[in-house]
């Protein structure tokens, strides 16, 4: 099998009381990222966070994979920032094709991403966001299992993430795209 490794960079975050006890308990404290320090967390897809990730897939991979993650995560930053968007933290799949490292799935989309309105971004707050945010707000007022199949998704809902996602594309782009509405 090729190596494939997933980098996951955070900007922000921001916490409740329950996000600060469930993070503590299962994961180490990255300390500094509440108001805007960046972090990079290497991730293994079958594992989620793992430290093993440098092991599993070779210092060969993983050392241009992170200089890579985080090189496009500057340029992300600093291109959406002039558009008015916070780049909250996003992720980056590489693979190997022909032993060269690869970008392997789609980048800085809203599916792959946290945008937030940098003019709404208060510390602290969850702000309004660009991203499937408005899905999982709703899911997690749902008594549900978290297994397949999902639950039904109200129209409401839908419509919602859809508008969210034009606008943004429209934002970054200039343009709406093309026979696609709500």
């Amino acid at each position: 099998m090729t190596p494939r490794t997933r980098r996951v960079i955070r900007r922000f975050l921001v916490l409740s009381l329950l996000a600060v006890l469930a993070f503590w308990l299962s994961f180490p404290l990255l300390l500094g990222l509440v108001g805007g320090a960046s972090s990079h967390a290497p991730s293994e897809m079958a594992d989620g966070l793992s430290d093993e990730a440098r092991e599993l897939v070779g210092a060969d991979v993983f050392e241009p994979a992170q200089a890579a993650a985080l090189a496009l995560f500057a340029r992300g930053t600093e291109e959406l920032g002039e558009l008015g968007i916070l780049l909250a933290d996003t992720k980056f799949e590489f693979g190997l094709k022909d032993g060269k490292l690869v970008l392997i799935d789609e980048a800085l989309t809203p599916d792959s991403s946290r945008f937030w309105p940098a003019d709404e971004y208060r510390i602290g707050q969850n702000p309004p966001s660009y991203d499937k945010q408005i899905l999982r707000d709703y899911l997690e007022t749902l008594d549900w299992n978290k297994e397949p199949p999902g639950p039904e998704l109200p129209d409401e809902i839908l419509e919602r993430v859809v508008n969210r996602y034009l606008e943004v594309c429209e934002k970054i782009t200039g343009n709406a795209p093309a026979e696609v509405s709500a």
